[in-house]
């Protein structure tokens, strides 16, 4: 696990214009994502970068 509930991350590929994202919750290499926007959906570790 890389990333911790309340971390700052960015998208590797935006969605819908929004990449930057705060871990809300996660389990194994998968995590709940909410976007700026306050839209939540869950993505692959792999999925993220560090901002």
């Amino acid at each position: 696990m890389k990333y911790r509930i309340g971390d700052s991350a960015r998208l590797v590929t935006s969605y819908r214009g929004y990449s930057l994202v705060t871990i809300i919750d996660y389990e194994g290499d998968r995590y709940w994502v909410a976007l700026t926007s306050g839209f939540k959906l869950v993505v692959r570790e792999d999925e993220l970068e560090d901002v």
